[in-house]
């Protein structure tokens, strides 16, 4: 699993340096790419107790592929379309999106949000493109997107985001505001990982948009539930939140044989070769709907000098397991055998989390911290680990291992004084570590030596711990030339040490990175290109003379898909 990462800087800027708007930078996957901010716009409604915004961001990004094709994937039947679809200098993505934001507020305590986005990527308007002289390899029926990926990738396409009711009151001197409706909640101080956070699956993330769509914003990215939620405000020191889930979505995975994706396989038609067998995607086994639940108390004593958190949340996992559904069927006269009939993802439920957190002000550094325990978490599991069944696969029988684990991330954030060299700036970096206490459950399908993982590539097996980094520099230099304010954003992502034993964690040895040049006019234009690219161990498997996922360390079919990104981006 490739390492997911999201920048929540935007919180600390708070306590730290009085902000000139709200941040809008995000930090996902394949690197951080600048972003400006644009005040929102007020619409004059004639009546003083009411306030209406509307804002309109479009951005438009244009990408590039500036690597050759690798052989050792582009003759996998299990890489090549993700590998063979575009060459040296195609274009792998050229598409536009649109979020729509409307704001309505009643004396600013009570009143609606509504957020909607559309997209479209004429880059995929064609067919998939397996390699041809792999014969019926491609994933894709008669080549075709799927509906998965027609929708998600290509578009014209779009969704509602945020669309919730808010009130806030007073009762005594304790003060209370409440949500209702599709909205996100995001607990803890994580600027860059969610497979460690205090956050873990608190709510899905697009990573097809994360991916294809550098500049996105943190609000396009996290897909909002359905939930109510309230923090009250009982001292001047000490708060209280709450979240109670009416909804459960899964993260949206990049589809199997686009450009971004990590293999054929994932959320494509088939799931291996056709000239070997056929297998259909079939029903995910997915959570309840409703049910998953957290609270917190945040205390920041004056003589603290900054603030301390104590969580729990109750939740089903957002990131899957995958399993190969086989039935028993009779192939000859008292002959029988399994014939897999369908690839399915699973989740986790009633995984519970506990945490702590504390952030302060070390000198000119703002730093924080976060450690949490996960109870009956979904741990890595062996790709694709067969369930036998005559029928429809249960819940309990499709798991994939389970355990508890330990988890801890350290950050800082340094505001760039001014030099000769800059004017300006910020350098944020974070360390992040997991460690796996215990296996609860199917201990056999844990993708680790000694269990499940029995590969002679050793690199692909799960570690009992992991630690990873990431880090974002971005120097600046406001009014560069007239009306241009000039910055040079810079991010690195490198898996340290262990591959991760719980979903979403970090690979050794893995990393990605992007460097660029952004430019924004007059405050309201945003111009950046950046050179974005990744790298993952891997080996060509001897048996069969080509690449297969147990010879790969993360997401190694990425290792030449270098790209030059343009972005474009407005809000009015």
């Amino acid at each position: 699993m490739k390492t997911t990462t999201i920048s929540n800087a935007s919180s600390r800027y708070v306590s730290f340096k009085k902000p000139l708007c709200m941040p809008c930078s995000v930090a996902f996957l394949l690197g951080v790419v600048g972003s400006n901010c644009v005040q929102a716009i007020e619409v004059d409604t004639g009546i003083p107790d009411v306030s209406v915004r509307w804002d309109n961001t479009f951005r438009y990004n244009l990408g590039m592929r500036m690597e050759g094709q690798n052989s050792d994937f582009s003759k996998s039947p299990f890489y090549d379309d993700t590998e063979h679809k575009f060459g040296r200098g195609d274009v792998v993505t050229n598409r536009v999106d649109i979020i729509s934001e409307l704001d309505v507020a009643w004396k600013q305590a009570n009143g609606f949000r509504l957020s909607a986005a559309g997209w479209y990527d004429d880059a995929y308007k064609g067919s998939d493109s397996p390699n041809p002289d792999l014969t019926g390899s491609s994933n894709y029926i008669n080549n075709h997107y799927n509906s998965y990926a027609s929708r998600y990738i290509a578009g014209p396409s779009g969704e509602i985001l945020d669309a919730f009711v808010f009130t806030g009151f007073q009762l005594g001197n304790v003060g209370v505001n409440i949500k209702a409706g599709q909205h996100n909640v995001y607990w803890g101080e994580s600027l860059y990982s969610i497979g460690n956070s205090i956050a873990y699956s608190q709510g899905p993330v697009d990573t097809i948009k994360a991916a294809t769509s550098p500049g996105a914003e943190a609000k396009e990215l996290f897909l909002p539930l359905k939930q109510i939620s309230t923090t009250v405000q009982l001292t001047d020191e000490l708060s209280f939140a709450a979240q109670y889930l009416l909804d459960w979505k899964p993260f949206r995975l990049v589809p199997g044989g686009t450009y971004f994706s990590s293999a054929d396989g994932a959320r494509s038609d088939l799931g291996a070769p056709a000239d070997i067998f056929q297998i259909p995607n079939g029903r995910d086994i997915e959570p309840d709907s409703h049910g998953d639940y957290g609270l917190n108390l945040r205390w920041s004593p004056w003589w603290l000098g900054g603030t301390a958190g104590v969580y729990y949340r109750k939740f089903a996992e957002k990131l899957p397991w995958s399993f190969t559904q086989v039935g028993v069927q009779q192939v000859a006269p008292g002959v029988f055998a399994g014939i897999p009939n369908a690839i399915r993802f699973n989740y986790a439920r009633d995984t519970e989390l506990y945490g702590l957190s504390l952030t302060k002000t070390l000198g000119t550094v703002s730093v924080a911290s976060e450690v949490s325990y996960r109870r009956n978490t979904a741990l890595n599991s062996v790709a694709g680990f067969t369930v036998i069944s005559s029928g429809d696969a249960g819940y309990a029988q499709a798991e994939g291992a389970r355990g508890d684990s330990l988890h801890a991330l350290v950050n800082g954030i340094y505001l760039l004084p001014k030099t000769p060299i800059w004017d300006g700036g910020t350098f944020q970096a974070e360390l992040a570590y997991n460690k796996l206490e215990n296996i609860t459950e199917n201990a056999d399908r844990f993708n680790g030596r000694g269990h499940g993982c029995v590969t002679a590539y050793s690199k692909n097996c799960a570690d009992d711990h992991s630690l990873g980094m990431q880090m974002g520099f971005t120097p600046q230099w406001p009014q560069a030339f007239p009306g241009w304010d000039m910055s040079m954003p810079f991010s690195l992502a490198y898996g340290i040490d262990g591959n991760s034993p719980t979903l979403g964690g970090t690979n050794e040895g893995a990393y990605n990175y992007s460097v660029g040049i952004n430019g924004v006019w007059k405050n309201q234009h945003n111009f950046t290109l950046a050179w974005i690219d990744s790298h993952a161990d891997y080996k060509v498997n001897p048996a069969s003379g080509y690449v297969t996922s147990d010879y790969t360390n993360g997401s190694a079919v990425q290792n030449n898909h270098g790209w030059l990104s343009f972005t474009y981006k407005t809000t009015y």
